[in-house]
């Protein structure tokens, strides 16, 4: 399967969804591994990861559409008592499955609250006192016909069934309580809502200037620094409070921030500023991205912090036609739609996982200067209404993913 056929049959949801958690577990000095365990206990594959729980939220949507019915029913026995194989089935498949959901839920950092079905299917695995990894329940679930003739293991075959039905009935009727619908919708309109507004936002900015600079920089903190949450949401709020007194914040027209959590990274921040694009030069957004990331480590963090200035990527980004920040013109179509999928990313990542607080705590923020009189001049010719297209892939995905995801699917194709 070539790269263009991966990224056709997966939709922008699943791979946001894909690249929230890719981003979590991801140890980024070695790009797609995870200091995470696999089924070896040895560091795995983040990109397994990611696929594995996205995967799993997919079956959980699915299995609630299904009507229920025991996953795992009573051996079958011609008149010669030999055992009839069940017949291969959405139970069979979801049933195989279950032992691999387990371990990788099981091992997702704790620091992060996941989507509302993760949280059901963990919550339900606590229940049942499930372990990440139990020799009786893989070999129970990949063949349960097998496990009844050749198992020697202390736990019988109806015992085996008896505790896998109850649990996938309990996961069912949790979620199927209106209670957790309500929350599912309740979050994916809030998300939803906050792009919609990132995306009125900026299409505001670019009806007011018809050119933009646009900075992408992510703030974090040196490895060892013990950082909460509200320690990085102290020191961005404080960023932007300095911004009145500083030269390197003249001009600014908005920005979103959208606080992460990494395994490796920590608390991190995602930060897009815009900046007139008349009034700075085009080629001005490398240096006040490296000036603003310096001024992140040693003014507001005293040295703890560190930076990634994105905008230096930016020949990376436009060979792979995903180039969104940087000078942007309003006739520029293509780097306005990459700016945002940038912003969908920041937006419904959020969806999918978010960082635990212990106070209620907005994890994507924006602000957006408003506009102050008329502008003299003839009034700038109407552009036609755009539309937010499905970025092909989001700001975040990073090259060597892509070349993993590729060589693992062209594996299993041959």
């Amino acid at each position: 399967m070539n790269k263009k056929n991966i990224f056709r049959e997966e939709s922008t949801e699943e791979r946001i969804y894909r690249e929230a958690i890719y981003n979590l577990v991801s140890d980024h000095n070695n790009p797609g591994k995870t200091n995470l365990p696999d089924h070896e206990n040895i560091p795995g594959n983040a990109i397994e990861y990611a696929s594995c729980i996205k995967g799993l939220d997919k079956f959980l949507e699915a299995f609630v559409n299904h009507k229920y019915r025991d996953m795992v029913l009573k051996p079958r026995f011609d008149k010669f008592k030999r055992i009839i194989r069940t017949r291969y089935s959405w139970r069979s498949s979801y049933l195989s499955s279950l032992p691999k959901f387990i371990f990788y839920a099981r091992n997702l950092p704790p620091e992060c609250i996941y989507s509302e079905r993760i949280e059901i299917f963990l919550s339900v695995c606590d229940d049942y006192s499930f372990p990440e990894y139990d020799q009786n329940i893989t070999e129970f679930c990949h063949d349960p016909d097998k496990y009844f003739l050749f198992s020697n293991c202390k736990i019988s075959h109806n015992e085996m069934r008896l505790i896998i039905n109850g649990f996938f009935r309990d996961l069912y009727e949790k979620l199927r309580d209106p209670k957790t619908k309500r929350k599912i919708l309740d979050r994916e309109r809030a998300v939803g809502k906050n792009y919609k507004e990132c995306v009125h936002q900026i299409d505001k900015l670019f009806a007011r200037f018809a050119r933009l600079v646009v900075l992408r920089i992510d703030f974090g903190y040196q490895k060892g620094q013990n950082v909460n949450i509200e320690d990085l949401a102290k020191d961005i709020d404080h960023l932007h409070k300095n911004k009145r007194h500083n030269k390197l914040f003249d001009h600014l027209v908005g920005y979103i921030n959208k606080i992460e959590y990494g395994l490796e990274k920590g608390m991190h921040a995602h930060t897009l500023l815009f900046y007139d694009g008349s009034k700075r030069r085009p080629d001005s957004d490398i240096y006040f991205a490296k000036e603003i990331g310096e001024y992140w480590v040693n003014q507001i963090t005293k040295g703890r912090g560190i930076y990634r200035n994105c905008n230096a990527d930016k020949a990376k980004y436009e060979r792979n036609n995903r180039l969104g920040i940087g000078d942007i013109h309003v006739s520029d179509d293509v780097k306005i739609q990459n700016l945002y999928g940038i912003a969908e990313y920041f937006c419904k990542s959020e969806q999918y996982l978010k960082p635990r607080t212990r106070t209620k705590m907005k994890l994507l923020r924006k602000s957006f200067s408003k506009e102050t009189g008329k502008k003299r001049g003839a009034p700038r010719a109407p552009e036609p209404p755009r539309t937010p297209e499905p970025p092909r892939t989001t700001q975040d995905s990073t090259t060597e993913e892509d070349k993993l995801l590729i060589c693992a699917s062209d594996k299993k194709a041959a």
